[in-house]
């Protein structure tokens, strides 16, 4: 399974996405881990 990553915060995302026409389902996040020097943020949108 492949993954776009972006230099935004999640936030920023969900506004962008919601400006293409898609609804936010989920969006949640963590802390670095390990060699990770960024959080990580999560969203799963679905086309409204």
């Amino acid at each position: 399974m492949e993954f776009d990553s972006y230099w935004l915060s999640a936030r920023e995302m969900a506004g962008l996405a919601a400006c293409a026409g898609f609804d936010a389902v989920f969006q949640g996040g963590r802390p670095p881990e390990g060699p990770e020097s960024c959080p990580q943020g999560f969203l799963l949108l679905r086309k409204g």
